[in-house]
């Protein structure tokens, strides 16, 4: 079984090479094309249904017809708020507990604006997505929609509600960083050939009239521009931290990064190193590269690092067994210190940080786990380690928010995107946090007691073999308490040797067997997997887990034999140990899932279409049917376990048992399950056919679906390791 874990929110594009060359390019003049009548009033983006989303039973209740920037929402500790907003007037009504009228107020249009948590604009209401929105300063904000292959910033003046002008952009969907100090917005387009990326093109977009000036710059090793405003210029990440001129030019503006750093924080002459294998950040003063402090973050997977203000805030995600939900922890920390100011619990369930480095206020947008459309926004302040009294729910149909802090404004700005098909539109409102109850205490952090167990002393003496594998193949097999340093906590739980009382020697028995099946593989086999990928991270080798059990947090289904992921620029393996024995099947099934990963993180892909030419006509792989596959009679004429008692016809032969129907990785790993098996397992007919032959390759090859699909899994492995390895192994 395989599952990869998925860290980041965002994918980090790696381009190798160094800054040598860059042209500048000025293409015509884009005119501003937003129609006049895309940019009606719409109705506010608050849901009228009660939604009860804190702890205490609090509630933030919106209703609406139509977009008034004075709509006035109050959410005070130990009521209800309910907001009606119309055309030319609006009433704010709040009542006490028990239902008691607390009075109203009344405003016309046209009369001084007073400060509100909600204001709903109408300068933006357009048929499309919203993919960006990004400070423009002075109150405005830049707003990139996407409709019909075509995307639009639209300038939107958010203190007087209009709209200032909009212009198309040079790609559709592309990356906007903000806006300079000459008022021109920064759009980033990775340009790529043949699948690798060659370059990055910066556009500069003049906000008053649209016109683009296109800088490209050509192999240049760095990632993901970012724009800091502190120092208005344009960085990005590698090796080395890189400023990138106005004119196209690279300079270098700091050396000597983290080894494996995959994300960059850069913010009031701070550069944060987060050094992903160590599950540790460094902060540096920016340019000088003195070192401030490193931090170790909050047990949990991943520790994500954000800057909110003078804070940061460390973001981890863990599984709660009794509530059956994820939840998301938070460290905060000063930023220029590192002193720990507040732990605490986040959110529960699907959720993501928003934060910015020109205000202690952040939010967390939540997700519906069903549809994935955002459902409601979490106001904090990370300076008191507070959360508001309410939560801001959002109207059922959000399908994406994006947000900007508007710092002459101090209020966040969310461009959002709601409906689908022809009813889909873009909109954009305003939070005050100034006027939010930001009074809540968070609940306590939930720490996973597994991460402070420590190997025990009964178990010491077994690291004689585990060192031993270490020195021969290169793998880092971890036992007992040993297994809790990285579990994979979001999709499986591992239970230790130690806690079930395993016996120590038939513990030692179990890895004498899987050093026996390592050391079958070629010399200097794994050392393959300290690799560079082409993405740019690093990887530092194979770890193997030996649990005693592999379950999912919610417990049931099928246990799992083993499993597969990638993780902390480590490739990593667990093998239940009752599944080592005989001849290791398992083991060898989730070792070729990790030669999977290491190809294809070497650029060398293999379910292409002569894979899919190796299966039955008109045929898919069965995914969502990982725990019930073999309840499917109609795939049992595919497989050659399953074909026993039957007519056998070859040619109808696609996989060797039913679960390889369930996706192509585990396909390719169930043919190589059934290369180290033996021919006698497969009890073919009333013949028992299986016991003519001498190896399993060479009853595959008698399949040409088998054999074919084989041949394409060598070819694959021969370009990386220069040989077929199982033809060393088994023949």
């Amino acid at each position: 079984m395989k599952k990869m874990v998925s860290i980041f929110a965002a994918a980090l594009l790696l381009l190798t090479g160094c800054a040598d060359s860059s042209s500048v390019q000025t293409p015509d003049s884009t005119e501003a094309d937003a129609p006049a009548e895309s940019l009606t009033a719409e109705s506010t983006g608050l849901t009228g249904a009660q939604t009860d989303l804190s702890e205490e039973g609090d509630y933030l209740n919106s209703t609406g017809e139509a977009a008034v920037s004075g709509a006035q929402t109050e959410a005070v500790s130990g009521t209800s708020a309910q907001v009606n907003s119309g055309n030319g007037a609006q009433t704010v009504t709040t009542a006490a507990k028990g239902g008691q009228s607390a009075g109203s107020v009344t405003t016309s249009a046209g009369t001084q604006k007073k400060k509100q948590l909600i204001t709903d604009l109408s300068a933006l209401s357009v048929k499309g997505d919203v993919f960006a929105v990004t400070d423009a300063g002075n109150g405005k904000a830049v707003v990139g929609c996407s409709s019909g292959g075509v995307s639009t910033a639209y300038v939107i003046d958010t203190v007087s509600d209009r709209l200032v002008t909009s212009f198309r952009l040079m790609s559709n969907y592309e990356s906007l960083i903000g806006v300079n100090r000459k008022n021109e917005l920064i759009g980033v387009r990775y340009v790529g050939q043949d699948e690798a990326f060659t370059g990055t093109e910066l556009h500069f977009y003049d906000l008053s009239t649209g016109k683009a000036q296109t800088v490209t710059y050509s192999n240049s090793a760095y990632v993901s521009p970012e724009y800091d405003a502190e120092s208005d210029t344009v960085c990005g990440l590698s090796e080395k931290l890189y400023s990138f001129g106005r004119d196209g030019s690279v300079s270098v503006a700091a050396e000597n990064l983290s080894a494996d750093t995959y994300i960059l924080r850069y913010a009031h002459g701070i550069c944060l190193d987060y050094a992903y294998s160590e599950n540790t950040f460094t902060a540096h003063q920016a340019g000088s590269r003195t070192k401030l402090y490193t931090v170790s973050g909050v047990s949990g997977q991943p520790m994500m690092p954000y800057i909110a203000g003078s804070r940061l805030i460390c973001e981890t995600d863990f599984w709660d067994d009794a509530a059956g939900v994820s939840f998301k922890n938070g460290t905060i920390y000063d930023l220029r210190t590192g002193k720990e100011l507040h732990s605490v619990r986040l959110t529960k369930g699907a959720s993501n940080l928003i934060a910015d480095p020109q205000t202690d206020y952040a939010l967390y947008e939540k997700y519906d786990t069903e549809t994935w459309c955002v459902n409601s926004l979490m106001l904090f302040d990370a300076g008191t380690g507070k959360r508001a009294k309410n939560e801001i729910a959002l109207k059922a149909d959000t399908q994406t928010a994006r947000f900007c802090w508007l710092k002459d404004s101090a209020v966040w700005a969310a461009a959002v995107s709601e409906g689908t098909g022809e009813n889909a539109g873009s909109r954009l409102f305003l939070i005050d946090p100034s006027q939010a109850n930001i009074t809540q205490s968070f609940e306590k952090p939930h720490i996973d007691d597994n991460r402070t167990k420590k190997l025990g002393a009964a178990l010491e003496p077994l690291h004689e073999i585990t060192d031993r594998i270490l020195n021969n193949t290169g793998v880092h097999v971890l036992i007992g308490n040993e297994i809790f340093a990285e579990e994979n906590v979001s999709t499986y739980v591992f239970t230790s040797c130690e806690d079930e009382g395993y016996s120590v020697s038939d513990y030692r028995g179990k890895l004498l067997m899987i050093e026996k099946e390592l050391n079958r593989y070629p010399k200097d086999f794994f050392r393959k997997y300290i690799q560079t990928t082409q993405y740019g991270s690093r990887k530092k080798g194979l770890r193997l887990f030996v649990p005693i059990d592999i379950t999912t947090p919610q417990g049931g289904g099928i246990p799992a034999g083993g499993v597969t992921w990638e993780s902390n620029s480590w490739y990593n393996v667990a093998v239940r140990i009752s599944t080592v024995e005989g001849y290791n099947t398992a083991l060898h099934h989730e070792l070729w899932h990790s030669v999977d990963l290491v190809m294809t993180d070497a650029g060398i892909y293999l379910y292409d279409a002569q894979w899919h030419a190796h299966n039955p006509k008109n045929f898919s792989y069965d995914t969502a049917n990982y725990e019930d596959y073999f309840t499917h009679s109609e795939y049992a004429s595919w497989n050659l376990k399953d074909a026993a008692n039957k007519t056998l016809n070859a040619e109808q032969i696609s996989f060797i048992r039913d679960y390889g129907i369930v996706r192509d990785m585990e396909d390719s790993a169930t043919i190589m399950e059934g290369v180290f098996d033996t021919p006698w397992h497969f009890g073919l007919g009333d013949k028992c056919l299986g016991y003519k032959y001498q190896s399993t390759t060479q009853m595959i090859a008698d399949f040409p679906h088998l054999q074919g699909k084989l041949d394409l899994m060598a070819a694959a492995v021969k370009k990386l390791w220069g040989y077929v390895y199982w033809e060393q192994m088994v023949n």
